[in-house]
């Protein structure tokens, strides 16, 4: 359970206690099986920067410990705290499969409400559909149309940018941190009373740094939401809000009544329960009167006939279509279709009536 490379050979109860859950568990304290320096075994420093001792350890299964290739301390790191960073190599085959990576894209809105990118991206992307051949292909016809729509929409409407969360981290809040590594750094190599309080000074102003950005990046944000609030600008106002929503979602709860109303709360006798209501919906003996209007309905399915439907149908779908949803695996947005003009709408309308036919 514990081999000899440890730092101390002596434990006080919470030692005991860290052994006494492994052996219950039969699992063995990997951070003791690899040799190092003492330095690289420590993994907590008193306040008086003298007591080095051995207090975070990695525990794994017995049957599992191959996998743990080596267990070592990080002194380098800096986490402001007098804990050092425990580094673990974990070595484990495995099983993956090769699924094709899609990278979405994310148009930029700004653009979308231009009216002068707008008429730039309509003249491009006619051009781009008036210039291909039709094919009778259905999959091949779409694609053409689909790579005109996209390599269109990236020359004018351009994609946006990836959210920054942290905008409020610039250049001198990196400066301080690193002024702030290298007096660790130091007071590391050589612990005395004049490198330690170098290293507070600089950490209590590289702390101060990041508050006083932090704030004044956070109350510019607010006066942001509050301006879009009065506005009226709802998408944004929300959109602003959710990135201070932090709170997880609770979990959803598995419950069921049973016949006499009774509720479930076990996984098992919910999924019985499920299990009993669909046997009844899906198995009952279809009535006379039922199994008339189905043989009905099936000759009235053969009896008519729908025609195709036309230009002037599809161009209003496709005008009708709700902006500010999110595109499909196609990434092309309804307002990309929308603001294509009539050639685009009738290559559309054309593939279409080549679909209805098949």
């Amino acid at each position: 359970m514990i081999r000899n490379h440890t730092l101390h050979d002596i434990t006080n109860r919470n030692g005991e206690i860290v052994c006494e859950y492994a052996i219950a568990n039969n699992m063995v304290v990997a951070s003791t099986f690899f040799q190092h320096k003492n330095i690289h075994k420590g993994t907590w420093i008193s306040p008086d920067t003298l007591t080095l001792n051995q207090i975070d350890h990695v525990l794994v299964n017995n049957n599992k410990k191959q996998m743990i290739q080596d267990v070592r301390t990080l002194r380098g790191p800096n986490c402001d705290l007098d804990h050092f960073l425990v580094k673990v190599i974990v070595k484990q085959k495995l099983i993956t499969t090769q699924k094709e990576f899609v990278k979405k894209l994310r148009w930029n809105i700004n653009n979308l409400q231009n009216p002068e990118k707008l008429g730039t991206y309509n003249k491009r992307v006619n051009d781009r559909v008036g210039n291909q051949e039709e094919i009778q292909n259905v999959d091949q016809d779409w694609q053409n149309i689909k790579t005109a729509i996209l390599e269109a929409a990236k020359q004018t409407i351009q994609t946006q940018p990836r959210t920054t969360y942290n905008e409020w981290w610039d250049e001198e809040c990196k400066e301080a941190i690193k002024e702030k590594n290298i007096a660790r750094k130091k007071c590391l190599q050589k612990r005395t009373r004049a490198t330690q309080e170098e290293y507070e000074e600089k950490r209590h102003i590289a702390t101060k740094i990041c508050r006083n950005k932090k704030k004044h990046w956070l109350n510019n944000r607010i006066k942001e939401i509050e301006e879009a609030h009065r506005r009226t600008e709802t998408r944004k106002f929300y959109k602003d809000i959710k990135m201070f929503k932090t709170t997880e979602q609770a979990g959803t709860l598995l419950l069921c009544k049973d016949d006499k109303g009774k509720v479930l709360t076990e996984k098992q006798q919910v999924l019985e329960r499920w299990k009993h209501y669909f046997n009844e919906a899906l198995n009952r003996e279809l009535t006379p009167e039922h199994t008339n209007s189905e043989h009905e309905a099936e000759n009235l399915k053969e009896e008519v006939e729908i025609p195709p439907p036309t230009y002037n149908e599809v161009r209003d779908i496709i005008q009708k279509l709700r902006n500010n949803k999110a595109p499909g695996p196609d990434i092309i947005i309804s307002k990309l279709i929308k603001e294509g003009r009539q050639k685009l709408k009738h290559r559309i309308y054309m593939l279409i009536l080549k679909i209805w036919e098949k």
